[in-house]
C-alpha cells in the first residue's frame, strides 16, 4: 500500500517491505478521520458507522493488504457489520473476533466510498444496552481506542521471554516503536485478549528484584505494579489481572525460577488471567498450556513518535427496542399465554405499553400474562430514551370443547346409566376408554377428556351414585309406648320423599292404613314387636327395612318406711306397686345411688352422718317406661366424723376425729388408699405419686351396743398435692444446634413458680430469659459446644421440686468455603472450613461426591469427569463432646462438558504449486473453531477451512474447538506442503548488471544440499562443470578457469527435497555475452 502527499524540495522516503507502504514527510500527511466524533443512537434495522469517514493520502496496491473495521467491545453471536459493497473489494465479516475486513487495491477515495458504506446490526432480540466503540485501521494492526495505541499477535512457539522483548523492541509500526505490551487496564486486558489471539508474553518481570513486579518497556518501563508473590497486592493502584495462586515463583527443575509475566491460555485458569514463568516458560512440555505461543506487541505513547492518524473511532449507543420474534401465538379458550416472552429477564430501562390493555394481567411490563377470551391482537410500544418501537402480537383463541351432561346422575343399585358427554373429535376417559359413551353401574366419579379439532382439551367429572335407603325421621316417631297397647305412628324420612307398606311380622299385633305414612297399631299384650317396611323413594328405587316398636305396662312408685328399728343408725324400705315384667329399682340415700338392681323391692339404708333433711327415694325402669317417688326422712343419725387436716403436698399426714351422740362399741375407718383401721380417732400418711392432685373418699362404719350399725362416707375428704416432676426438653445424649429453643418438660403449670439457673451463659447469647414462666428459654450457644442448664419448681400450694440440671451439648460449628464451584476440566477447586468458636476442636471429613475422599479443615479436588455436576459432603466431629454434624452440598461443583475435537484433511500432502488442503471439521458439541496451520498465518475461526500454505514442509495442523462453557479440546495433524520441481533461468551473461544475473545456480527452499549435485554438459556430451551446493553456481567457465564459448549447454540435476525424495531434471541454458 502507499500513503502519499505533496513533497518537499528535499524528500525523505521510508519503505515497509511487509506492506509495501510508503508515506513522506510533508505537510499532508496519510489520514484516517472521523470528523463526526457525536454518538450515534441505534434504534433498529441497520445504522452506517462512519458516514463521514475521511481517508486521505493512502493507496492500497496489493490484493491482500486493505482496512479493518474493529468493534472493541464486541458481543459475539448479537453484533455485526453488513455493507454495501463497493466493487473491486474483498469483503470479509471475522465472527470469532468481531471485525470486517476490506481488502484489495484501491485509492483512499474508494476506499473512503466503502467504508463509509459498512453498517452496524444488533441481531439479539434482547440486545445487551451498552455503548459500543468502533475503530477503523489498517488491516496489519489492531487499534485500541481506549489507548489510542496499536497491537499486534506474533505468533512463534517456543520464543523465549528475552528474545520477545528484543523482537518487539526491532519492530515499528509507521514510526511507532515497537515494546512488549504493558496492560495498564481492564478494557487493554479485554481487548488484547478478544481481538488479537493475546496467549503469549507481555512487558513484565521480577527478575532484578524478586517480588518486586515492574513494566521494563515501552512507556511504562520502570513502573512497579505488584509486590510479592500471589499474597501480595497493587502498587500504587497500577492494575494487574494474576490467576488464582499467581505469582508463585516456581523454581524450575533445570535451576531457573518464574521471573517473566505471560497471559494465560490454559483454560482452566481464570480467563485473561496473566502467570508468571521462566525465561524459557514450561520448556519441556511442548504439548503444555504454559509452552510459550508467541509474544503481543504494541505501537504508541513514546513522546518523540509521530502523530499517526491511521485510525478512526465511532461511538454507537445501543437502544434497540427488545421485541420477541414469536408474535402469532395460538392457545385455547381459558388458557393464558406470555406476550414478548424472553429466555431471560430484559433490561428495567425499557417501558412498554400494552393494547387493548382488557385480560392482561401488567398492561406496562414487558412480558404479560394475557388471557384474551377470543382472538385478539395486541400492540405493544417499546421506549428507550429516544427510541420507540411498535410490534403487533395475534393471540388467536380457539374454543374449548363444552361436556354436554348433568354433574350427577342417580341410579338404582343394580342398575347402569350410559355417560354421554356429547360429540368432540376425541375421548379419553379416566378409565382409559375412548369411546364417547360408556355405560357405568358403580358408584363412582367419572371423568373424560375433551378433544376438539382445534386441539384444545376440557377436562370435567361427573357423580353417578346409588340411590340410598331412605332414612325413618326418628325424632316425630313414638317406638316406645307406656300404659297403652295401641299407638298410631308419624312415619317420615331424613333423605327425601318415599311411599311404605307396613307389614307386622308377630301375630298378635293389628295394622291400620298399612301403606300410609300414618298407619295404627294395636297390640294383645306388652313386649316388643317388629315390623317389615317396602319402601320406594323418588327415584323408584326399592328397599326393605325393619321397625321395632316396644309397648310396656308403666309403673308406679310405692314404697313404706321403718324407722323405728335402729333408730338413728338406719331406715328399711318396702315396695308396695306392681311391675309386670323384669324392672330395674335404683334406691337413693339424698341423692346419691346407694343400690340398684333387678326387682329389688326391699332395702335397708344406713342414716351415715351429717346433718337434717335427709331423704331417701326410688325410681323404678321398667323396660323402658318409668315412675320415681323421693320421702323425706325425720330420724336423725347419731355419726359425724372429719379429717383435722385435710389438704397439703405429699407425702401428708392427717389425723382422724368423730362425734356420736351415744357409746359407740366398734370403728372401722377406710382412708380410700387402700389402707384401713379400727382405732377410734386414727392417724393416717398419705401418698400421691402422680402428676395432678389426688382426692380421698373417707368412710366410716360404727356398732352400737345393741348391734345397729351406721356406715358414712366423706368424699374428698383430705387433698394430696403432688410434687411437680421436673425435666428439661433436650436430652443430654443428643447433640443439638447452635439456636435451640428449651422448655420446662415436667407436670407443673403456668401458676407454679420456675427458678432458672442460667449462670453458664454468656449474656449475648440468651435470646429470650424464660424469667420464673416454663418458658420457653431461647439461646444461640456459640462461645463453648458445652453448657449446664438448671431449674427448679415450686407449686401453686408450695410444693418443692429440689435443683434440677441438664448438660446440653452443640454440634460443631463450622463454615465451608470455596473458591470456585464450576469449570473446565480438570476443576481444582479449594475447599477450607473454620470453626466458629475457640473452644472446640473438631475433625473434619469430605466426601467429594467423586468417589474421592479427604480429611482437614483446608483441602483441595481435582475434578476430572466432564459433563456432571458433584454432591460434596463434609461431616465434622467434635473431639470434646463426640457430637456430629454433617453438611451436604447438592449439585455443589459443576464440570462443564468438553468438547470432542477431530478433522480430517483431504489431501494430507500437497504440492508447492498448489499449496491448498481442504480440511473437514468433525468436532462434536463445539460452537467456535480455532484453526492453527502452523505457517505464521492468522488463526482462522471457519468451521470447514481451506487453507493455502505460503511454504513447503511439515505443519502440525491444530484445530481446537471451543463450546458454550469456554472448554476446549485439540486435535493435531501432521500435513506436507512438497516440493515440485525447480525452475531455473534458460539464460544468463556473466556481464550482466545485477550479480544474480551473472551465473547459472538452481536453488530452491525445498532443496537440502545433502545429495545435490548439478552437471553442465558442453556439446559433445563432456561435463565440464559440477557443483554439490546449490550455494555454488556455474558463472560460465571452463575447467582452464576461461570463459566458455556463447552458446546452448545441457544442465543435470540430482536432489533431495526436505522429505528425502530424490529428484532428478534436465535442461538447456544459454549464455551470452
Amino acid at each position: 500500500m502507499k500513503l502519499f502527499g505533496s513533497v518537499f524540495l528535499i524528500v525523505h522516503v521510508f519503505l515497509f517491505s511487509n506492506t509495501g507502504l510508503v508515506f513522506s514527510q510533508d505537510s499532508v500527511v496519510p489520514r484516517i478521520e472521523n470528523p463526526n466524533s457525536d454518538t450515534i443512537r441505534y434504534c433498529s434495522d441497520s445504522i452506517l458507522v462512519v458516514p463521514d469517514i475521511s481517508i486521505q493520502n493512502i493507496e492500497i496496491n496489493e490484493a491482500s493488504e486493505g482496512m479493518k473495521i474493529s468493534i472493541a467491545n464486541y458481543k459475539r453471536g448479537e453484533d455485526i457489520l453488513v455493507y454495501d459493497e463497493v466493487p473491486g473489494f474483498v469483503y470479509k465479516w471475522v465472527d470469532y473476533y468481531g471485525y470486517l475486513e476490506i481488502k484489495g487495491v484501491g485509492t483512499a477515495e474508494e476506499y473512503q466510498s466503502a467504508v463509509s458504506q459498512v453498517f452496524y446490526k444488533n441481531l439479539a432480540n434482547i440486545p445487551t444496552l451498552e455503548d459500543r466503540s468502533f475503530s477503523i485501521s489498517l488491516l496489519d494492526a489492531d487499534y485500541l481506542p481506549q489507548t489510542k495505541h496499536f497491537y499486534r499477535y506474533i505468533k512463534k512457539r517456543g520464543i523465549l521471554w528475552t528474545e520477545a522483548r528484543d523482537s518487539a523492541a526491532n519492530m515499528d509500526y509507521y514510526g511507532l516503536k515497537g515494546y512488549l505490551a504493558t496492560i495498564t487496564s481492564r478494557g487493554e486486558n479485554d481487548f488484547i485478549w478478544s481481538k488479537i489471539d493475546g496467549v503469549g508474553w507481555i512487558g513484565a518481570n521480577d527478575s532484578t528484584t524478586e517480588g518486586t513486579w515492574k513494566w521494563v518497556t515501552g512507556p511504562e518501563s520502570g513502573t512497579q505494579f505488584w509486590q510479592g508473590d500471589y499474597n501480595g497486592g497493587s502498587v500504587g493502584g497500577q492494575y494487574s489481572f494474576w490467576n488464582t495462586g499467581e505469582p508463585n515463583n516456581v523454581q524450575k527443575s533445570w535451576g531457573a525460577d518464574e521471573d517473566y509475566a505471560h497471559i494465560n491460555s490454559n483454560p482452566n485458569t481464570i480467563q485473561k488471567s496473566w502467570n508468571d514463568l521462566s525465561n524459557e516458560g514450561d520448556r519441556d512440555n511442548p504439548n503444555g498450556y504454559y509452552y510459550p505461543e508467541g509474544f503481543i506487541v504494541e505501537f504508541g505513547g513514546f513522546s518523540d513518535e509521530p502523530d499517526l492518524k491511521l485510525s478512526a473511532t465511532a461511538i454507537i449507543k445501543v437502544a434497540k427496542i427488545a421485541f420477541s420474534d414469536q408474535r402469532n401465538l395460538t392457545i385455547c379458550q381459558g388458557e393464558s399465554v406470555r406476550l414478548n416472552n424472553f429466555a431471560e429477564p430484559v433490561s428495567e430501562d425499557y417501558n412498554y405499553s400494552w393494547l387493548p390493555a382488557q385480560n392482561i394481567n401488567f398492561p406496562a411490563i414487558a412480558s404479560p400474562l394475557a388471557t384474551p377470551p377470543e382472538t385478539t391482537v395486541y400492540t405493544v410500544t417499546g421506549t428507550l430514551g429516544e427510541c420507540v418501537a411498535s410490534a403487533d402480537f395475534n393471540v388467536n383463541v380457539n374454543p374449548a370443547p363444552i361436556h354436554t351432561w348433568d354433574p350427577e346422575y342417580i341410579i338404582c343399585e343394580g342398575e347402569s346409566i350410559e355417560l354421554d358427554p356429547g360429540e368432540h373429535s376425541s375421548y379419553l376417559w379416566e378409565t382409559l376408554d375412548t369411546t364417547q359413551k360408556i355405560t357405568v353401574d358403580i358408584e363412582n366419579w367419572y371423568t373424560v377428556t375433551l378433544t376438539n379439532e382445534f386441539a384444545c382439551t376440557s377436562k370435567d367429572s361427573t357423580f353417578v351414585k346409588w340411590s340410598i335407603l331412605p332414612v325413618l325421621d326418628y325424632g316425630g316417631l313414638e317406638t316406645l309406648v307406656c300404659g297403652s297397647k295401641q299407638q298410631k305412628l308419624n312415619l317420615a324420612f331424613e333423605n327425601g320423599t318415599a311411599s311404605t307398606n307396613l307389614f307386622s311380622l308377630s301375630e298378635n299385633a293389628n295394622i291400620v292404613d298399612p301403606k300410609s305414612l300414618s298407619p295404627t297399631i294395636t297390640v294383645d299384650e306388652y313386649g316388643i314387636y317388629n315390623f317389615q317396611m317396602e319402601i320406594t323413594d323418588q327415584f323408584q328405587c326399592e328397599f326393605l327395612d325393619t321397625l321395632k316398636i316396644e309397648f310396656h305396662n308403666q309403673p308406679t312408685v310405692l314404697f313404706q318406711i321403718d324407722e323405728a328399728e335402729c333408730e338413728g343408725y338406719n331406715l328399711k324400705l318396702y315396695y308396695e306397686g306392681t311391675t309386670y315384667e323384669d324392672a330395674v329399682f335404683n334406691w337413693y340415700s339424698n341423692d346419691t345411688l346407694f343400690l340398684s338392681g333387678i326387682n329389688i323391692d326391699s332395702m335397708e339404708i344406713p342414716l351415715g352422718y351429717g346433718a337434717f333433711n335427709r331423704s331417701v327415694g326410688l325410681i323404678i325402669n321398667e323396660q323402658g317406661c318409668i315412675d320415681s317417688l323421693r320421702l323425706s326422712v325425720t330420724v336423725t343419725p347419731i355419726l359425724d366424723f372429719w379429717a383435722e387436716n385435710p389438704e397439703g403436698c405429699t407425702p401428708l399426714e392427717t389425723e382422724f376425729d368423730y362425734s356420736a351422740s351415744e357409746q359407740v362399741d366398734s370403728f372401722y375407718w377406710e382412708f380410700g388408699d387402700g389402707f384401713f383401721s379400727i382405732e377410734n380417732k386414727p392417724t393416717h400418711i398419705y401418698e400421691n405419686p402422680g402428676i395432678n392432685d389426688l382426692g380421698f373418699d373417707v368412710q366410716l362404719k360404727i356398732v352400737s351396743a345393741k348391734g345397729c350399725e351406721n356406715t358414712g362416707i366423706l368424699n374428698n375428704a383430705v387433698i394430696v398435692h403432688p410434687i411437680p416432676i421436673v425435666n428439661l426438653s433436650f436430652e443430654e445424649n443428643i447433640c443439638y444446634n447452635e439456636t435451640e429453643t428449651v422448655w420446662y418438660n415436667g407436670s407443673g403449670n403456668e401458676k407454679d413458680t420456675f427458678y432458672w439457673d442460667l449462670t453458664d451463659f454468656l449474656p449475648d447469647e440468651i435470646l429470650q430469659n424464660p424469667g420464673i414462666s416454663p418458658g420457653p428459654l431461647e439461646f444461640k450457644r456459640s462461645s463453648d459446644p458445652i453448657v449446664e442448664i438448671g431449674i427448679e419448681v415450686v407449686s401453686e400450694f408450695g410444693c418443692e421440686t429440689g435443683y434440677f440440671s441438664r448438660t446440653f451439648q452443640r454440634k460443631p460449628l463450622f463454615e465451608v468455603s470455596l473458591d470456585k464451584n464450576e469449570g473446565c476440566p480438570p476443576v481444582e477447586v479449594e475447599f477450607g472450613l473454620v470453626t466458629l468458636d475457640e473452644v472446640d476442636n473438631v475433625n473434619y471429613n469430605w466426601d467429594f461426591g467423586d468417589e474421592s475422599t479427604g480429611s482437614g479443615a483446608n483441602v483441595s479436588n481435582v475434578y476430572f469427569e466432564d459433563d456432571k455436576k458433584f454432591d460434596v459432603e463434609i461431616i465434622a466431629k467434635s473431639l470434646l463432646t463426640g457430637c456430629s454434624d454433617t453438611i451436604f452440598l447438592p449439585e455443589e461443583i459443576f464440570v462443564f462438558p468438553v468438547p470432542k475435537a477431530g478433522f480430517t484433511a483431504n489431501p494430507t500432502s500437497v504440492l508447492i504449486s498448489d499449496p491448498v488442503i481442504l480440511f473437514t471439521n468433525q468436532s462434536e458439541g463445539a460452537t467456535i473453531f480455532e484453526w492453527d496451520f502452523d505457517d505464521l498465518s492468522a488463526l482462522s475461526g471457519i468451521e470447514n477451512p481451506e487453507h493455502r500454505f505460503p511454504n513447503m514442509g511439515f505443519f502440525d495442523v491444530k484445530l481446537t474447538a471451543i463450546n458454550n462453557f469456554g472448554c476446549t479440546y485439540s486435535a493435531m495433524q501432521q500435513v506436507s506442503v512438497a516440493f515440485d520441481r525447480v525452475f531455473p533461468p534458460n539464460a544468463f551473461s556473466p556481464n550482466a548488471v545485477n550479480d544474480e544475473d551473472r551465473e547459472f545456480r538452481i536453488y530452491s527452499e525445498g532443496i537440502v544440499n545433502e545429495g545435490y549435485q548439478l552437471l553442465i554438459f558442453n556439446r559433445w556430451g563432456e561435463a565440464f562443470f559440477e557443483s554439490q551446493s546449490q550455494e555454488i553456481g556455474w558463472d560460465g567457465r571452463m575447467k582452464n578457469g576461461n570463459f566458455a564459448p556463447a552458446g546452448v549447454y545441457t544442465w543435470v540435476i540430482q536432489y533431495l527435497d526436505f522429505r528425502g525424495e530424490k529428484y532428478k531434471q534436465q535442461g538447456t541454458v544459454t549464455l551470452v555475452f
